[in-house]
């Protein structure tokens, strides 16, 4: 069986940042009969005394102001799109409209003004001049973006270790009785409950497949980002493989779910969450695009690959990648950080709780304690995850003493005609759909 892959992992964005935030942040619900750990995130309904009653928050990366050229200021107005933003009050109707303001005495500035559907302004954006103006109500942290949605989903709240994590169900349009549920899960990086890659809403595009072909199907965001509480700093992969189950036990409750027929489908990093998940309530497992080596392995292989396509000398390669090296060994054990060039800046961004847990990985070794039949899918084009590293996941699955189904799959997809199309190739959603239905059939 051959299954297309989405867009490669080396087109994957981090979090933008961007300067401190005047925003006023909500505060996030907690499970009942729970007390919030420690790390539990503080947030208030009211505004900070820098604000007072301002509609507006700003946020931008260093204090200087814009102020534009004197004498005539033309705006050429360019592309407008349609963006639906969840609120934790409703759903904001809004129109991006891109500018460009040219003026004879200044450069061209670009900028993008957002309205909602009364016509009201929602968001100014001058990104040259790192100044972005929002409304309140869609600056909140509990506000997100709405890439792919049916007339049926729901919003579902999962109870987590202490925090509540907020996720989207989707549904086939006509069914009756239980029907068999996928559950997305995404990798720590990833900050949108469509794991939007490159601009493609990938878990969006796939739970929107997927219920087409008959599954219920649930993604949500990690805990800390989106409409999610909890807190990320402290997370490990196990942590992450926590959340999961307990969205196990969510989508397994629901009436209209044969809780006997849960897989659980990882993407990237997230295949290592999902390993680390399947416990005897999950039926099947499906690995996309996901790492068949060490976490220290597979991390020196993406620092080495950025750095062949770097205009670095061979020298200076070489002194990334033995840097990169020592820093993952101060991670593991602790020791090496007095290293001359081990900054503080280097430590604080790389001696982190998850960054331990992924080097420290090993998917050989969890493949050991998976019982479940596995699915791999892996694009042939990946980068940052080579078609390599299917085959390897596949050596493992067969070395295990438990009986199982295993088939690694390479999608043959132009690169450029995925990106083109921007959307996740059907056969993805077929594959799956298929394999599924093949190997935990509805019962009789």
């Amino acid at each position: 069986m051959t299954a297309t892959g989405g867009p490669s992992a080396s087109q994957r964005t981090p979090r933008s940042g961007g300067g401190p935030s005047l925003c006023a942040r909500p505060s996030m619900e907690r499970p009942p009969g729970t007390r919030p750990p420690r790390s539990a995130r503080r947030s208030s309904n009211t505004p900070s005394r820098s604000m007072k009653k301002a509609s507006f928050c700003w946020t931008r990366s260093w204090p200087r102001s814009y102020r534009p050229a004197q004498g005539s200021l033309v705006a050429v107005v360019g592309p407008s799109t349609t963006e639906r933003i969840q609120t934790l009050q409703r759903v904001v109707s809004a129109r991006r409209t891109r500018l460009s303001l040219k003026s004879p005495a200044a450069a061209t500035l670009d900028a993008e003004v957002w309205w909602d559907e009364g016509g009201r302004l929602l968001r100014l954006r001058l990104p040259f001049e790192d100044l972005d103006a929002v409304r309140e109500d869609i600056g909140s942290v509990a506000a997100r973006r709405v890439g792919v949605t049916r007339a049926n989903d729901e919003v579902v709240r999962i109870a987590a270790n202490g925090f509540w994590l907020t996720g989207t169900l989707s549904k086939p349009m006509s069914a009756s009785g239980p029907q068999p549920a996928v559950l997305l899960v995404a990798g720590p990086a990833v900050v949108d409950r469509d794991e939007t890659t490159g601009g493609v809403p990938v878990f969006g595009h796939l739970a929107s497949q997927l219920a087409d072909l008959g599954f219920v199907v649930l993604r949500y965001d990690k805990r800390g980002t989106g409409q999610s509480g909890g807190r990320p700093e402290s997370a490990t992969l196990r942590d992450y493989a926590d959340d999961v189950r307990a969205a196990v036990r969510t989508i397994g409750d629901r009436k209209d779910v044969d809780r006997k027929r849960v897989a659980l489908l990882g993407y990237g990093d997230g295949g290592w969450v999902a390993m680390l998940a399947a416990d005897k309530r999950v039926a099947a497992l499906v690995l996309v695009g996901t790492g068949g080596v060490s976490g220290t392995e597979l991390n020196i292989y993406q620092v080495v690959h950025g750095l062949d396509r770097s205009d670095k000398t061979a020298d200076e390669r070489l002194l990334i990648a033995d840097l990169q090296r020592r820093i993952q060994t101060a991670v593991l054990t602790g020791k090496g950080w007095d290293g001359p060039d081990m900054s503080a800046a280097i430590r604080r961004q790389a001696d982190t709780p998850y960054f331990q847990s992924y080097l420290a990985f090993d998917p050989a070794k969890a493949m050991r304690d998976i019982a479940q039949p596995i699915l791999i899918l892996q694009g042939a084009l990946d980068a940052e995850v080579p078609p390599a590293n299917a085959d390897q996941l596949e050596a493992a699955a067969k070395g295990r003493k438990r009986p199982g189904v295993v088939e690694a799959s390479t999608g043959e997809t132009d690169e450029s005609q995925n990106l083109g199309q921007l959307e996740v190739s059907p056969d993805v959603g077929n594959s799956v759909a298929s394999w599924l239905t093949k190997t935990v059939p509805a019962r009789p």
